[in-house]
């Protein structure tokens, strides 16, 4: 949710949290889900990238949900550098529909938080 309202400070103590108890677990998956998580911390642009990477790896692997969830932050960042979104929201939405799920926060694209990119990260 930190993502979605721009809250830096709240971001980093969520992906500080999160690193913190992956710190302490191992895996494949936990490996993925830190790349996802710490993504979210760097510049827009190139937190697309990773993210979809994050995305196909999910994906390749059969889970599904997570690599969806990863286009789905993917398109908010890109939306938020001013590059276009419509590819991870395709992917999005066709990873959702193949699990039967609908995004968290709402339907894609996520308008309502594009605004908030200007407190996501300090100046």
């Amino acid at each position: 949710m930190a993502l979605r309202l721009g809250g830096a400070s709240s971001l980093e103590g969520s992906v500080g949290a999160f690193l913190d108890v992956a710190a302490r677990c191992g895996g494949p998956i936990r490996a993925l889900q830190r790349r996802w998580i710490e993504a979210l911390l760097g510049e827009p642009a190139a937190s697309c990238s990773a993210l979809r990477a994050v995305a196909h790896e999910f994906e390749a692997i059969g889970y599904r949900l997570p690599a969806a969830d990863c286009h789905a932050d993917a398109a908010l960042l890109a939306r938020r550098a001013n590059l276009d979104p419509t590819p991870d929201e395709a992917e999005a939405r066709r990873l959702y529909a193949a699990c039967s799920a609908v995004p968290l926060l709402g339907e894609l694209p996520e308008p309502r938080w594009i605004g908030a990119a200007e407190t996501t990260r300090p100046a």
